[in-house]
C-alpha cells in the first residue's frame, strides 16, 4: 500500500482487516491467490479485488500507483519500497509464514555447482 493508505502505520495486520479494501489480487490461480482465496474462506467470504495482474511486480506498480494493496511475498515488496513508494506493513498470520526448501540429487550425484551452492547455503544458514 502506499504511505497515506490508512492502513500504512498499523505495526501489523491480519487478513481479515484487509479485505474490506481496494485489494490487487496477483496471478489468478496461481499459488499466492489460492492461498488467499483459501482463507478468506476460512473466514466465510471470498477476496474481492479491485483489479487482477498477472505477476508481482506488475502489483507492486500497481499499488505504487495508489489503486489498493496487495498480500505480496517481503522479497518481492522490498526492492519496490524505495523512496516511500510503498508502505509495508507485516502480515500478521501463522499460515503466512512461508518456509522454502531445497530438493537436489544425493551428494555424490550433485554438480560441482551445485555442491557449492549446498555448502554455500548450510554456511548461511548456520550464521542466522
Amino acid at each position: 500500500m502506499v504511505p497515506a493508505h490508512p492502513l500504512a502505520r498499523r505495526p501489523s495486520l491480519r487478513y481479515a482487516g484487509t479485505l474490506a479494501f481496494d485489494v490487487v489480487g496477483v496471478a489468478v490461480g496461481g499459488l499466492m491467490d489460492q492461498m488467499l482465496r483459501r482463507q478468506a474462506a476460512l473466514l466465510g467470504t471470498v477476496p474481492v479485488y479491485r483489479m487482477q495482474v498477472s505477476n508481482m511486480d506488475a502489483a507492486c506498480r500497481v499499488v505504487a500507483a495508489g489503486l489498493g494493496l496487495a498480500i505480496l511475498p517481503r522479497e518481492v515488496a522490498v526492492p519496490h519500497a524505495g523512496a516511500g513508494r510503498l508502505a509495508l506493513v507485516p502480515l500478521d498470520e501463522p499460515w503466512a509464514e512461508r518456509r522454502l526448501v531445497i530438493a537436489s540429487r544425493p551428494e555424490p550425484l550433485r554438480s560441482a555447482s551445485a555442491r557449492l551452492l549446498t555448502q554455500h547455503l548450510r554456511q548461511a544458514a548456520a550464521v542466522a
